[in-house]
């Protein structure tokens, strides 16, 4: 039979059944649960942090939250606070103790979850669909029981505040009245003793069912770590050979000031005012839009700007006005020298002022404008694609072999990204086992991402100096503003797909398998989407053989579908993908793993780890949550765990090479090897034939 237990004090002069009581505490034990796994969950993740779900916030108090991810003080603060506050919220609730503070705090804790990301934001018009929440999610459900528990106390029935209340209360007695607090003589009984102990079985097994898991992760990750041999680090520190402090101020010179070229000559230290202007209004507007703090942050490399050319008048002022702005990384320290401007690549490099160059211009002049650097004895820092056909980049090649001292750096910044040099160590140690196709892609779904670009509305006749521009090209036009600004939608000026994007491609699995030339290249594509008069295709799959490593290298692009499809090697054993970070995958087949698939040691379903960098170190038998695709890794890199612009590293290379002496990572070698393998593939799409290399007679054939 069912009875009604006794009123207890604190129970908020309520009595319950005791199916009622066993329902409540069975409830506040449950949710105690949940909130000590969630805590320790992430304190034994050493890469947990909040930082990803604060920057989604999308409600209430959304810049508020954002500001705290995009600040590591405060996030750290938040981080801690979340982790201990789940713990001890957790260990109130199943203990029963202080458990109406632990109660409103897990109230308030979820509330705030909810706040961060509710379901109702992110609904559609689409109406209600299966695993959408559209008002409740599981947060809310499990507030609305915290909720319950706080209006229906048990605690002091089952539980530590049941002897607490007790002991405070005989603790105040006794400093108002010893004689009749002794005389009360409140003490717990043994059913009293069961009844507050009672909480902790729950407690053990939990414990016990955490310390096993954790016991097994580090029992695989060691097994597995032990096996692979590679490092857990990555490029902790900028490698001393080009971490000093810049020596010599070096004088440079931007020769195409336009897009790419006002970028680097930003990451090299000087910025136009109007993208300050901007980059501020964009950080006051989202707090984690943080490039004007990075840009600031950078290293002062001690250049001065002193010379801009640009076929566009426009462009040349700008490159002026940011040689002479002091909102820069060590301003405020110096007075600035201040640029000045040439029609004629030729007079700038004939100038005593400027020691190095930086050639951003479109492809069909960096040849000619790159070897009259070398023969001027200026440094040369040449965006890609290097060259616009295979013969200029042998003249290019032959020019700087002539010229020793000059010393020359070709644009593709992924050179470095710590994610790349960790794949390399990862390939180097053989954890893929032989490689046999390499796989990588470049989708974009954007007008500005297929080159339509932006046509200034200043650009005519009488800024723009269109014949020579035009110069270098195979065919002359009449003026066009259209093949000025969106160049790259010609063959003219440009090499299409394959000196813009397979070029960055190609570039990163060199890096990291040394592959060099391909023996013969087979491509095939078309103009499929962009219907606007260009030239080259928006649709782009190039095959490369190198079958002296019995390996295939696959290309494949569209301007017209936005799917991230990653840098995939794929090896016997293994396979790696690649971006930003490294994420590898034991393959099921594997025969170096084949005794731990079997013992279930490595799970083929789970990475077998993952790096990324700016993280601490290198987390082997990841969890599912702990899967992510990585991106391209162009733009930014880690050194120390600190962000930094991969451009800003790629300059500071080169110009601690001309200041110290050493090579440079994209070297006329390495670039020589891009050129040919981009003009490869060009070559077989326009012929529709399969092209290969003479290595001999130096052609294409």
């Amino acid at each position: 039979m069912t009875g009604t237990l006794p009123e207890r004090p604190g129970t908020g002069g309520r009595t319950y059944q005791r199916y009622q009581l066993i329902g409540l505490v069975a409830l506040r034990w449950l949710v105690g649960w949940h909130f000590i796994y969630e805590g320790v969950a992430k304190l034994v993740n050493p890469y947990w942090t909040s930082a990803d779900y604060l920057a989604r916030a999308h409600w209430l108090f959304q810049g508020w939250f954002q500001a705290i991810a995009a600040s590591p003080g405060a996030l750290g603060v938040v981080d801690f606070l979340n982790v201990w506050g789940l713990i001890l919220i957790g260990l109130g609730l199943v203990f029963g103790a202080f458990t109406r503070t632990a109660t409103s705090l897990g109230i308030a804790l979820l509330a705030l979850y909810y706040i961060v990301d509710p379901p109702f934001a992110a609904a559609t018009s689409a109406g209600p669909a299966e695993g959408s929440y559209l008002i409740v999610n599981k947060t809310l459900v499990e507030l609305a029981a915290l909720v319950v528990l706080l209006v229906f106390p048990t605690a002091q029935r089952v539980g530590l505040d049941r002897w607490l209340r007790q002991w405070l209360g005989r603790r105040g007695a006794a400093a108002q009245a010893p004689e009749s607090a002794a005389a009360a003589g409140a003490v717990l009984t043994r059913r009293d003793l069961l009844e507050v102990l009672a909480s902790l079985p729950v407690v053990g097994v939990l414990a016990y069912a955490i310390l096993r898991k954790q016991a097994r992760d580090n029992a695989r990750r060691a097994a597995i770590m032990a096996e692979l041999k590679v490092s857990e680090g990555g490029a902790a520190v900028i490698p001393s050979a080009i971490s000093r402090p810049p020596s010599r101020r070096i004088r440079l010179g931007i020769i195409g000031n336009g897009g790419e070229g006002e970028a680097l000559v930003r990451f090299a230290g000087f910025a136009h005012p109007d993208w300050v202007a901007n980059a501020t209004k964009a950080h006051d507007e989202n707090p984690r839009d943080t490039e004007l703090r990075d840009f600031l942050a950078q290293e002062d490399l001690n250049l001065d700007l002193v010379a801009v050319c640009d076929a566009f008048t426009v462009r040349a002022e700008r490159g002026v006005a940011a040689s002479k702005n002091d909102t820069r990384p060590g301003g405020g320290t110096r007075p600035l020298a201040g640029a000045k401007t040439y029609r004629r690549y030729t007079d700038l490099l004939a100038s005593p002022d400027v020691d190095a160059v930086i050639i951003a211009t479109p492809d069909h002049w960096h040849s000619r404008i790159a070897i009259a650097a070398a023969q001027a004895g200026k440094h040369v820092y040449l965006e890609k694609c290097m060259t616009r056909t295979v013969e200029e980049a042998i003249a290019l090649r032959a020019a700087l072999r002539a010229a020793p001292g000059v010393v020359f750096q070709l644009g593709h910044q992924n050179r470095q990204a710590e994610s790349h040099m960790k794949a390399k160590e990862v390939v180097d140690a053989g954890i893929l086992g032989r490689v046999t196709l390499v796989e990588t892609t470049t989708n974009r779904n954007d007008p500005w991402g297929a080159w339509v670009w932006d046509i200034h509305k200043e650009g005519n006749p009488e800024t723009i100096d269109w014949e020579h521009f035009q110069e270098p090209a195979p065919h002359q036009v009449p003026f066009n503003l259209e093949r000025f600004f969106r160049w790259r939608c010609w063959f003219d000026y440009g090499t299409g797909l394959s000196g813009d994007l397979l070029s960055h491609e190609y570039d990163g699995v060199n890096q990291i398998l040394g592959l060099g030339i391909p023996k013969s290249a087979v491509s095939s594509g078309g103009i499929y989407f962009f219907k606007d008069g260009r030239d080259v295709p928006d649709v782009f799959q190039v095959a490369f053989e190198y079958p002296e490593r019995d390996l295939t290298l696959v290309y494949s692009a569209t301007l017209a579908n936005g799917r991230n499809r990653g840098m995939v090697f794929m090896g016997h054993d293994a396979s790696m993908q690649v971006g930003t970070g490294v994420v590898v995958m034991a393959d099921p087949s594997s025969t170096r793993y084949k005794e731990k698939l079997e013992r279930r040691l490595i799970d083929p379903s789970l990475p077998l780890f993952t790096y990324r960098p700016g993280f601490k170190g290198l987390d082997a038998v990841t969890s599912a949550t702990e899967e992510y695709f990585v991106s391209r890794g162009l733009l930014w890199t880690y050194r120390g765990g600190q962000r930094v612009s991969a451009y800003h590293l790629h300059l500071k290379e080169w110009l601690t090479a001309i200041r110290d002496g050493g090579k440079t990572s994209c070297n006329i070698e390495a670039g020589f090897e891009e050129a040919v393998s981009c003009h490869m593939a060009t070559a077989a799409y326009l012929t529709g034939r399969r092209v290969a290399w003479d290595p001999v007679r130096q052609r294409i054939v």
